[in-house]
């Protein structure tokens, strides 16, 4: 398995995500219930199945060329952060399921703030890290477990989110 390539098509992925709820928003709408299935799912990808292969990737790395190592620890507290995130914005949309008193102008600000920090992340990768990794690993090769079993389940959830975040519902703010 290509780890690299692995790796960017995840990104393209969560970037399909990440301008699907984007647009949702930006067309007025707000379906809390997909929203939060939205960063859930995207939550769930990243801590089973993308985060593992990239730890395997930078720990191999790392073992090899000690600049790595900080960059690793850079990306490890970079996860850190955008989980965090993830889990105080899913708290606010649980918090207005209960009738939490939150504008939707205020939680509107909060989601756009989210997408944004995770589309910076994942450009910092495609940028910067990968390109970096890509030469490292021909000087170090290895072969890499992708974590992610063939799932249908899994598919057929990421269309379903996408369809559903695609056509608009009729639900304004």
């Amino acid at each position: 398995m290509d780890v690299i390539y692995q790796l960017k098509q995840d990104h393209l992925h969560l970037y399909s995500m990440l301008h699907l709820l984007e647009e949702h928003l930006n067309r007025g709408e707000l379906s809390l219930t997909l929203v939060k299935e939205t960063l859930d799912y995207i939550g769930d990808y990243a801590e089973r199945y993308h985060h593992p292969l990239e730890d395997q990737l930078m720990s191999h790395l790392a073992s090899h060329n000690p600049s790595m190592g900080k960059l690793y620890r850079q990306l490890h507290e970079d996860h850190q952060a955008l989980e965090n995130q993830s889990d105080e914005l899913r708290r606010i949309l649980e918090g207005i399921e209960r009738s939490d008193t939150l504008t939707s102008t205020e939680l509107l600000a909060r989601l756009h703030f989210w997408i944004t920090a995770q589309q910076k992340h994942l450009e910092y990768e495609d940028r910067y890290l990968l390109p970096l990794a890509e030469s490292d690993l021909k000087l170090f090769p290895a072969e890499f477990d992708w974590p992610l079993p063939t799932n249908l389940h899994l598919i057929k959830h990421y269309q379903s989110i996408a369809h559903d975040l695609a056509r608009p519902s009729g639900m304004a703010l």
